[in-house]
């Protein structure tokens, strides 16, 4: 029983960080969009399928947001 009751312990903490990833990859995205904004002179490139959207806009913000994750 004693087990039992480190068990769900465990899948409480497991939960808990899954919460806090998330909200800080949120907080994160969030953040960096803000710097993209200020530095760039326009919002981040959100759907990377756009004409509008260069290659080297889409890789720049992949590559910022998968060093900050």
């Amino acid at each position: 029983m004693a087990k039992q009751k480190k068990k769900n312990a465990d899948a409480g903490g497991h939960l808990l960080v899954t919460l806090m990833s998330t909200g800080v990859s949120l907080v994160m995205r969030k953040v960096l969009g803000t710097a993209w904004t200020k530095a760039r002179g326009k919002e981040p490139p959100i759907d990377l399928t756009d004409p509008r959207v260069t290659f080297g806009e889409a890789i720049g913000w992949a590559v910022l947001l998968s060093i900050a994750v």
